[in-house]
């Protein structure tokens, strides 16, 4: 469902397509270029964000003293956090134990609650401006950064009714006056599965990095850019084949189920990553938001077979594609 799956699914549909018109075959020859222009900016920032020894925090603190940011780039966050459960504690407080990963894999048996968590940076200049860059938080996080408020996103409440949650990716900057950063974080999830602040390993959904405040900002800036250009793309050759549908009368429908398909691309680029979602509407419900993503991503599939469909009328049979449909619109409505 990220960029790396939509490459071979518009790649395989350009070859599909290439043998039905050799302007069209142009045109998914383009898409497919744009997915591995796509593919090969995700694996250069994964390549980026794991150079060897990467710093595991321990005991809630992260030694970074020998760490050259210029030269060794962005750190990811992971390892052992202070962490306080089922308490919105203040950052003066001291956590009970620590936790790595997920909640489950301490001693809390739900998904569902509350937790403060605990973490000391140890930088290797004092005085420098540094950023640290939150992504995916579930689902509502106040940051202090030495005390302060420095992010935030929804309301974070010690039950449902007073928790509003939001998806929204940030960034926080701070000036590391002594060499030590004391950062405090209250989140609260009522409504996803198997939440977490960092993970345990390196290998796992990195949801918070800290570098100089440059770093951080272009890194931000970069994603941005591509996902709007994929956004831009995406929608302007949905309409394209949309409007085929409406100035072509005998289409068989291959134009449709690509137009909708690329439509859905574009909507599955608008609720991730970056979120452009809520840069549009800053209000942006979280359920509206989830329930669009999920949405998307089911959807690519089933008009991915409905497009092989058009193409291979005869080796495609209508009772699975039926079934298939049947079960997206029970996913979807649930």
């Amino acid at each position: 469902m990220k960029t790396p799956l939509c490459r071979p699914i518009c790649t395989l549909m350009c070859y599909l397509d290439w043998r039905r018109s050799s302007w069209l075959g142009l045109g998914w020859l383009g898409l497919g270029v744009l997915c591995s222009l796509a593919w090969g900016q995700v694996a250069a920032t994964t390549q980026q964000d794991n150079p060897p020894a990467i710093p595991r925090a321990e005991q809630g603190v992260l030694d970074l003293r020998t760490w050259d940011f210029e030269q060794d780039g962005i750190v990811p966050i992971y390892g052992e956090l202070g962490f306080r459960w089922l308490e919105l504690a203040s950052p003066t407080d001291t956590p009970d134990t620590y936790l790595s990963g997920a909640w489950k894999n301490g001693f809390p048996s739900t998904d569902y609650g509350y937790a403060t968590y605990y973490l000391t940076l140890l930088l290797p200049e004092r005085g420098l401006p540094y950023g640290i860059k939150l992504e995916e938080l579930h689902t509502a996080y106040e940051l202090r950064i030495n005390g302060d408020l420095a992010a935030g996103a929804g309301q974070v409440g010690p039950d449902r009714a007073s928790t509003r949650a939001q998806h929204q990716p940030q960034l926080a900057f701070f000036e590391a006056t002594t060499g030590r950063v004391d950062l405090t974080v209250q989140l609260a999830n009522f409504r996803y599965p198997n939440p977490m602040l960092t993970p345990s390993e390196l290998d796992g959904n990195i949801t918070m990095r800290v570098g100089t405040a440059r770093q951080v900002t272009a890194l931000r800036e970069s994603k941005l850019i591509l996902e709007l250009f994929m956004i831009g793309a995406f929608l302007i050759i949905a309409l394209y084949h949309l409007s085929i549908v409406l100035l072509r009368a005998r289409d068989n429908g291959s134009s449709l189920y690509f137009g909708l398909f690329c439509r859905m691309l574009a909507f599955r680029y608008i609720t991730n990553g970056e979120i452009v979602a809520t840069f549009l509407v800053p209000i942006l419900p979280f359920e509206l938001q989830l329930s669009v993503d999920y949405a998307a991503a089911i959807s690519l599939g089933i008009l991915f077979v409905w497009y092989l469909r058009t193409l291979f009328p005869h080796e495609v049979k209508g009772l699975w594609l039926r079934g298939l449909t049947t079960v997206y619109i029970v996913v979807i409505g649930s």
